[in-house]
């Protein structure tokens, strides 16, 4: 950043290392947070001089997953982890030096992790859907919702991070009612669709389609 300040002005800089935090969506980042927590404690524990933590070594980085992840966590929570420290050093500049080394010690750490690091869901079925159709009062409007929210998300293949949420609405992110909409194919099969702002692929928009499955569990 010395380097560059001789030529652009201090709050351009800032503006490119903000661009590259934001290149990642905020659920992203406080994953990669752990992995930088870990990393800092990682350091702390054996004195290492924080001169060393970056750019960090490819010896040092490799150190870090022998002792925090071999025979501990899955090859997700280890590239979860790297990923992070690397765009740690994406953002102030320093280069990544983690390279063949490193991933050798990831893919043997990753094997060594205990079956139970591995999180495995049996998947979600038809008649799991049946199960709330009969089970829910569809006079409750809180019922109501779960259950059509339940069949849009298998339908549909989204992510339930999409549909539902916890924090304040986001017009920048959630779907918006009024951008439902619905329709008719041209083979007269009905379809619905709404208008999702922001995805993980697709950050610059896209629809959320669903068509008819002509049974009870049809999200239209």
């Amino acid at each position: 950043m010395n380097g560059l300040v001789k030529y652009f002005p201090p709050h351009l800089i800032a503006m490119s290392h903000t661009l590259i935090a934001k290149s990642v969506s905020p659920s992203t980042l406080s994953n990669y947070a752990s992995g930088l927590l870990r990393f800092s404690k990682f350091c702390d524990d054996y004195n290492i001089p924080e001169s060393f933590w970056m750019p960090a070594s490819e010896a040092l980085l490799t150190m870090f997953i022998t002792c925090h992840g071999t025979a501990s966590v899955s090859s997700s929570t280890l590239h979860h982890w790297l990923l992070g420290l690397e765009l740690w050093h994406a953002i102030n500049g320093a280069p990544w030096l983690g390279h063949s080394t490193l991933r050798r010690a990831v893919k043997e750490a990753a094997r060594l992790a205990p079956h139970t690091s591995r999180r495995k869901r049996d998947p979600m079925m038809i008649q799991h859907l049946e199960c709330l159709f009969n089970d829910l009062d569809f006079e409750d409007p809180f019922n109501a919702s779960v259950y059509a929210l339940t069949c849009l998300a298998f339908w549909s293949q989204a992510r339930l991070g999409k549909l539902s949420f916890d924090n304040a609405f986001d017009l920048l992110t959630h779907i918006m009612r009024g951008s439902l909409a619905f329709g008719s194919s041209s083979s007269n099969r009905l379809y619905g669709k709404c208008w999702l702002p922001c995805t993980k692929m697709k950050p610059l928009s896209n629809w959320l389609l669903f068509t008819d499955s002509q049974c009870t569990t049809s999200a239209l």
